[in-house]
């Protein structure tokens, strides 16, 4: 897991930029922290991050982050501290063994969400929903309640794959 530190906010938006820095916002329930980091220490390539406050870590989740609409540069980060909560956040689905799959090789689509809603306690987040499609024919559809997510809730009767 990534490390970041995060600083207490020493500068206005305007100067934390010309300084390479980005604000954050880490929060839960109980805390609420606004900071920033150096840019060259941005990660986004995972969902939990560790964050450093004062000397002390702290598991978090990236919420939000905010681009610039052209340069894709992240102006702002807010991470969501997740020891010991119930969570609710959007992760990322993956279909694997598409070339296996009947209905796709019978000139079937596969139709699925970038993301879906789930819930989870802290101790059980998942970065990825992975779905086999490889017994998949045209009409068939998995809906969330066939997918085994130790401890992770989606809303039931959501399709996750139809493949047309």
């Amino acid at each position: 897991m990534h490390k970041i530190k995060v600083e207490k906010r020493s500068f206005s938006l305007s100067e934390m930029k010309k300084n390479g820095f980005t604000p954050v916002n880490i929060y839960s329930k109980s805390f609420n922290y606004l900071g920033q980091i150096r840019n060259e220490h941005i990660n986004l390539s995972n969902l939990v991050q560790e964050i450093e406050i004062d000397g002390q870590n702290h598991r978090c989740i990236i919420k939000e982050c905010q681009r610039h609409k052209v340069s894709k540069k992240v102006l702002h980060l807010d991470f969501q501290k997740v020891e010991g909560e119930k969570i609710s956040y959007m992760v990322r689905v993956q279909l694997e063994k598409n070339d296996l799959c009947p209905g796709i090789k019978a000139g079937g689509v596969a139709l699925f969400p970038k993301k879906v809603h789930v819930t989870c306690k802290s101790d059980k987040i998942i970065e990825k929903i992975y779905c086999d499609i490889s017994a998949l024919n045209r009409g068939d559809k998995i809906f969330s309640e066939n997918l085994n997510l130790d401890g992770v809730t989606i809303r039931s009767g959501i399709p996750i794959v139809n493949i047309t």
